[in-house]
């Protein structure tokens, strides 16, 4: 298998008023004589206890496709007020609450908005006031979001994807699947159809097979069947193909699959580099169909642990796993995957995990909160927040604190400012798989205040700056009093690895914009937000979504944030030496050479400034004075990789062959960035009630690896 390399580099594409239009299944009208079936479909929220139902049309030509119209969905699962208008064939949908908008044309199966991605963001991101969803939403808080330029107004040519809007009654009807992938969103809300049963799932381990469908034993039974329905088949391709190819982010490195998926979709991408996959994808038999999505996931759109599938479901029911497994070895064994850069990547981030534990393990021992001399190591695996937990604290039911991410690190650092001997905390994200955003940016808040994170849009084509501001002493309220929140004189680091990835990663990049040095090596990168998300026959999936994490220079991330201070060695042959990353001695004179060798810069800078001002105002001889005053503007000079002119510039714009999606240029602002820089921000838009906040859940590679890994060897031994 051929034609997986690394991309080196960000991939930049000027963006044409009109995108290429995949060459799918042409939309034919529902014909003369289908008949309509109405459904009350049980509708699982988390427990098989918690069960209601909802109305489904039925259309006698797509038996096994429910359809529902879109409001209907977004109101009833989304939480949202959305209202419709019509005129002739045209639907406009209307978020009561918030105000943005959509038109879908009946006769032309398309979906238009001027800000798509405002349009697709459901309530639970749309936050009044900026405050976030789940419990602590006291904790976090958006407070203004600034756009560089106005959104790019976007249309989803569904009919190319043979996605056929039906109207009835004077109803516009939209297949399930297809409201679902418009309204699955970033922060883990997915309504997905399985096995004649709607599964709405609000966290990650959910839709990978959680409470409510694991406790049912029958889910899944087609793939007990001989054959999948030949009309499922046909319509879970091209949607699947919709889903990927235009909420996908692309990150930096990827493959050169993704690259002509990104020109020509995923049809013409899979036919070119691997007509086996397409044809398993379309095989009428579950085995080879469910071998082809994890080739597909897991092997073409791997990109280092955010977009993969996960099986786990099906390999822990005997049943299934003794029907999918035998199939499932034969095209994903490592003779018929052979090479693949990230694949490789994430085996050796595995490595580097396993390395490190064991290495902390035998030099610290266990625990999460270590010190020697002046030097403290807070360690923690993962982001978590534990929303019920934070619900009772704050709600006063519970004097405890919760021991999830956020407690543990202001314990932690409460103690290091108790002790007088610590001047140093250093936050060790060695073996830091990624997590929630919430626990990311309330961990961020307690050390830098008020901050701004840097997200590019994918699908409106803008970059946007999000300045939040956190609980710092986590008593519930967001005030003034966080502000006085100070850790003494503490320095503040991180150590970082190659597998901190995600919300790791980003965690490193935020802290080194607020000053902070990293040491150890260059963290494992990881800047998309994930969709979480199901095909429409109820196999779930993750994707790197169109959010993505940038710099404030606009830079990727996605290559990860390169130590100021390396603590590691590699030998010819490659190999790694770590022997040095839990050395507190070792960590102590890197953080402490670091700051000393700032505050000497600044000290250096003051010395300029002071000289400057004495040159003004002494008089001095007019050669002197004018020497002096150029040494001063040289050293003053902007670097080269300032705003408006960065090292590197973020990718995943979709290029001149796109598929599927008609582009229409913002009018008021901005130019589209050529292949050697991206413009820096200049506001045209700032956040106000109803205004789109990103609240992102980021998974790392402890959920795609780890778990791929898991079911692989499962797998095998079956």
């Amino acid at each position: 298998m051929k034609g997986i390399g690394k991309r080196i580099g960000a991939v930049l594409c000027t963006m044409p008023m009109v995108l290429a239009m995949t060459e799918h299944m042409a939309v034919q009208a529902a014909p003369a004589g289908v008949t309509v079936l109405k459904k009350q479909i049980p509708v699982y929220r988390k427990s098989l206890s918690e069960q209601e139902t909802v109305e489904c049309t039925f259309f006698s030509d797509l038996p096994n496709v429910p359809y529902m119209p879109l409001e209907v969905f977004y109101d009833t699962f989304m939480d949202g007020d959305m209202n419709v208008s019509r005129d002739g064939t045209r639907y406009t949908y209307t978020d009561r609450q918030y105000g943005s908008v959509a038109v879908a044309d009946a006769e032309r199966d398309t979906l238009t908005s001027a800000d798509m991605a405002n349009f697709v963001a459901t309530p639970v991101y749309k936050q009044k006031d900026g405050l976030v969803m789940g419990g602590p939403d006291k904790m976090v808080k958006v407070q203004k979001v600034e756009y560089d330029r106005p959104s790019a107004a976007l249309t989803f040519e569904l009919g190319r994807y043979g996605i056929d809007l039906r109207e009835e009654d004077g109803i516009l009807y939209f297949p399930f699947a297809t409201a679902s992938d418009l309204f699955s969103n970033i922060d883990v809300l997915t309504a997905y159809y399985a096995d004649e049963t709607i599964y709405f799932d609000a966290e990650y381990q959910e839709i990978n097979g959680g409470h409510a469908r694991s406790q049912k034993g029958d889910y899944l039974p087609w793939l007990l069947e001989n054959e999948r329905p030949a009309d499922m088949i046909d319509f879970n391709y091209h949607e699947l193909c919709f889903s990927v190819e235009n909420f996908y982010g692309y990150p930096c490195s990827y493959s050169d699959f993704a690259d002509k998926m990104q020109q020509t979709g995923l049809d013409a991408a899979l036919t070119a580099f691997d007509p086996t996959t397409k044809q398993l994808l379309l095989s009428v038999k579950p085995a080879e169909y469910v071998a082809g999505l994890y080739r597909l996931f897991n092997l073409w759109l791997a990109d280092g642990g955010h977009t993969g599938a996960d099986f786990s479901t099906i390999f822990s029911n005997s049943d299934y796993a003794a029907a999918v497994a035998p199939v499932f070895n034969q095209y994903n064994s490592a003779d018929s995957i052979g090479d693949n850069y990230y694949v490789d990547k994430n085996n050796q981030m595995i490595q580097t995990m396993n390395t490190l534990m064991s290495q902390r393990q035998s030099t610290l021992g266990k625990g999460e909160y270590h010190s020697q001399g002046d030097t403290a190591l807070i360690t923690f695996n993962s982001f978590e927040v534990d929303y019920e937990g934070w619900d009772n604290y704050f709600g006063g039911q519970s004097t405890q604190m919760p021991a999830d991410t956020v407690g543990l690190v202001y314990r932690c650092l409460q103690k290091a400012e108790q002790d007088t001997a610590v001047k140093n905390v250093v936050f060790d994200l060695s073996t830091n798989g990624g997590g929630d955003t919430i626990a990311l940016e309330a961990v961020v808040g307690m050390v830098r205040g008020t901050f701004d994170c840097h997200f590019y849009n994918v699908l409106g084509q803008q970059t946007l700056t999000q300045t939040t501001v956190t609980d710092r002493n986590l008593d519930g309220t967001i005030n003034a009093q966080d502000m006085a929140v100070r850790y003494g004189d503490l320095n503040f680091a991180v150590l970082s690895s190659s597998y901190s990835f995600s919300c790791a990663n980003i965690m490193t990049a935020l802290m080194k914009e607020g000053g902070c040095p990293i040491i150890g090596e260059t963290s494992g990168g990881g800047a998309c937000a994930v969709l979480l998300r199901a095909t429409a026959d109820g196999l779930s999936y993750r994707l790197s979504s169109y959010a993505r994490f940038v710099t404030p220079a606009l830079a990727t991330t996605d290559d990860g944030i390169p130590a100021d201070v390396a603590l590691v060695t590699a030998a010819a042959d490659g190999t790694k030496d770590y022997s040095r990353f839990y050395d507190l001695t070792a960590i102590s004179q890197a953080v402490n050479r670091y700051y000393k060798e700032q505050e000497s810069s600044h000290v250096s800078a003051a010395d300029n400034s002071q000289l400057s001002s004495a040159v003004s105002t002494e008089e001095p001889s007019e050669v002197s004075a004018t020497s002096a005053v150029q040494s001063v503007q040289t050293a003053q000079q902007p670097s080269q990789t300032s705003m408006d002119q960065p090292s590197s510039a973020p990718s995943g714009i979709p290029s001149s062959g796109a598929p599927s999606r008609t582009v229409t240029e913002p009018s008021a602002a901005g130019s589209v960035p050529d292949t050697n820089r991206f413009s820096a921000p200049q506001t045209v838009g700032t956040s106000s009630q109803g205004t789109m906040v990103l609240v992102l859940i980021l998974f790392g590679v402890m959920t795609a690896a780890v778990i791929a890994a898991a079911v692989v060897v499962l797998v095998k031994h079956k």
